[in-house]
């Protein structure tokens, strides 16, 4: 059997002798890069020219060669790669040398596992290529070394002993010589440098060329490696690890003090209360001696562009290669902010460098203090799935309102299975209170719903929230209330879980988030959190999917005519940028494009019904609606 295969098996059985009936699981795809190419679907054609260049044309970059990501996300720069099969991010890798890293998987560049209907799959996954190097002046005289940092699993899938990592090196005759490999199935905590010669004669020709290979399970988001900072140069040696750089390595923390985000009106109603006391994020630097860095934090209004204020500092004595925190007192008043649509949205820029430092990319990044309609404790994006296996059970989230307000919906984000859980029944719940710590059970609202289309046969599934409206709206008075779901049959409703929660090195669980399988409720204890939201105020008009809508709330999104002949209006606050799907009743889709206008031409579909997709990427949610062609 397939070690992955085992793992499943192994980790569910450990899980649930542990947590009772709760389980975490890794992912099948990658919601992101389905986004991405969904918004930018001519990216191939840039990678494509790449490839040409490097069969005719080598390349006079000279060295030194240095990549650590800090300058692309989602995909692979293509001014220093040919293909784009690897996932750039900074939410897999845990204490990565700098921001942004490269992670290899079992899934292809479209975000799907290579093969997913073969079951048991193994073989080569993902391939990194770089560009041609001009090394026909060099030879080993000049000593030229390769370095560059990996890491097994992160907070992904642990490669299985199986499955391995490789580095080759293109030869003047046209072969690709493994020059380096690397075995899984062995725990390694933290990111581990590599440092190897490149003093081949067959090495020093005019178009030089390095990849990583992975080989891993085919079916699934599985078996994770993470590259970073990548360099190449002449005049180094066996043992120079080190580099002039003070690399910034993680996202900074949130404004807030207990979500991540939440309703204007409830923060502005005790801003004090909710107020990070600090704000902060991780450095590292790769000298060897101690440095003093100056930091800088910029804090604007994202709806006015105005600067709202800034932070000067000097870091003292920061040591060798140990990250190293960073932080900021959060004292800028923001509740005075004026919101556009009910929200507001604040933008920091924070920066840490010093006068010798040789690359500036990694020394500044950006954060996004989102205020909207709801509550999350998740950044939105899912490591992982969780749910209750091996039979009935419950799960609760708790959050506190600071006035009273009304519950409209609950946005739940779903990732896709192996095997379909659609049309499968669930109820969803609200409580007053859980029965945990001397606590009576006070049940608000329950209401059956149906699990949405999120099997992996549905490949096409732009992925995020799907958005359940409540069918009453609830009110919530001043104070702690629960969302969650009870399911009565065993399954695996498999919701998004953010292994990043809390920001930075996201290493604890979630207080607020309960479960109960054997009739009495548990704190999880999982590393992360479960991703539900709960969605205040007023009457909640979009409709998120991460598959198929639900089509009881396919009003929720106004267009017109309707029906239709020629020309569709919609009618959304942002009518550019937004990606634009139109799938028939059978699933299939019929148009993919981005929104130029609140216009679309719809003539040429044939008489039926159709739904409509627009999603808005800033805010990682889809607007769907039912439309008639007559």
């Amino acid at each position: 059997m397939n070690l992955s295969r085992i793992f499943f098996l192994l980790f569910t059985t450990v899980a649930s002798f542990l947590q009772a009936q709760q389980i975490v699981l890794p992912l099948l795809s990658n919601t992101a890069l389905k986004n991405y190419y969904a918004a930018h679907p001519s990216i191939d054609n840039s990678y494509g020219i790449k490839h040409f260049l490097a069969k005719t044309n080598a390349s006079f970059d000279s060295l030194p060669f240095f990549e650590d990501f800090t300058s692309s996300t989602i995909v692979p720069d293509t001014n220093q790669w040919l293909d784009r099969n690897v996932f750039i991010n900074n939410t897999f890798p845990i204490r990565p040398p700098s921001y942004n890293v490269a992670t290899f998987d079992g899934l292809d560049k479209f975000g799907n596992a290579y093969k997913i209907t073969s079951g048991l799959g193994y073989g080569q996954a993902d391939t990194l290529t770089s560009k041609p190097l001009n090394f026909a002046s060099y030879s080993a005289l000049n000593n030229i070394y390769f370095s560059f940092f990996y890491e097994m699993g992160g907070f992904g899938d642990m490669p299985q002993q199986e499955d391995s990592l490789l580095l080759q090196f293109l030869t003047q005759g046209g072969k690709w010589n493994t020059v380096w490999a690397k075995a899984g199935g062995k725990s390694e905590k933290e990111f581990t440098q590599v440092i190897l010669p490149v003093n081949n004669a067959v090495y020093f020709h005019g178009a030089f060329q390095f990849r990583f290979i992975n080989y891993a399970n085919l079916t699934g988001n599985l078996n994770h490696w993470n590259i970073d900072y990548i360099r190449i140069d002449r005049n180094r040696s066996a043992t120079d690890s080190l580099n002039t750089d003070i690399a910034i390595i993680t996202s900074a923390t949130p404004l807030l003090k207990r979500y991540y985000s939440m309703p204007w009106n409830q923060y502005v109603s005790n801003a004090v209360t909710e107020n990070a006391v600090t704000t902060s994020f991780y450095v590292r630097n790769l000298k060897n001696t101690n440095v003093q860095v100056p930091s800088k934090n910029f804090m604007f209004n994202k709806q006015y562009n105005n600067l709202l204020s800034n932070n000067f500092f000097t870091l003292g004595s920061l040591t060798y290669q140990s990250p190293q925190k960073i932080s900021y007192n959060f004292t800028t008043r923001i509740d005075t902010l004026v919101p556009v649509r009910d929200s507001v949205t604040v933008r920091s820029l924070y920066t840490a460098s010093e006068n010798s430092d040789v690359h500036r990319t990694n020394d500044s990044i950006y954060k996004e203090q989102l205020f909207a309609n709801y509550y999350a404790y998740d950044d939105g994006s899912a490591e992982a799935g969780y749910g209750i296996d091996f039979g009935s059970g419950k799960v609760a989230i708790g959050y506190e309102t600071n006035i009273d307000d009304t519950l409209r919906a609950i946005d739940i984000y779903f990732n896709q299975s192996l095997t379909t859980n659609s049309g499968i029944n669930f109820t969803l719940k609200v409580w007053n209170a859980i029965a945990f710590s001397g606590q009576q059970e006070k049940l608000m609202h329950f209401q059956t719903v149906l699990v949405p289309e999120h099997n992996y046969s549905y490949r096409n599934a732009m992925g995020g929230f799907t958005r359940y409206v409540l069918d009453t709206p609830r009110f919530l008075a001043k104070g702690k209330f629960f969302i969650g779901w009870q399911q009565n049959s065993t399954y695996m409703l498999n919701v998004g879980f953010d292994m990043n929660y809390p920001e930075n090195f996201g290493v604890a669980f979630n207080p607020n988030m309960f479960y109960n399988t054997t009739g009495t409720w548990q704190v999880s204890g999982f590393p992360g959190t479960a991703m539900m939201r709960p969605v205040l105020g007023k009457q909640a008009s979009i409709l998120t999917s991460s598959e198929k809508p639900i089509v009881k709330n396919a009003k929720s999104l106004t267009i017109y005519p309707n029906p239709t002949h020629a020309l569709l209006y919609i009618d959304l606050p942002e009518n550019e940028g937004n990606q634009l799907q139109i799938v028939n009743m059978q699933g299939n889709i019929m148009k993919q494009m981005m929104q130029e206008s609140h216009v679309i031409d719809v003539h040429d579909l044939s008489v039926g019904i159709y739904i409509l997709n627009v999603f808005v990427p800033h805010l990682n949610q889809t607007y769907s609606t039912k439309f008639i062609i007559q």
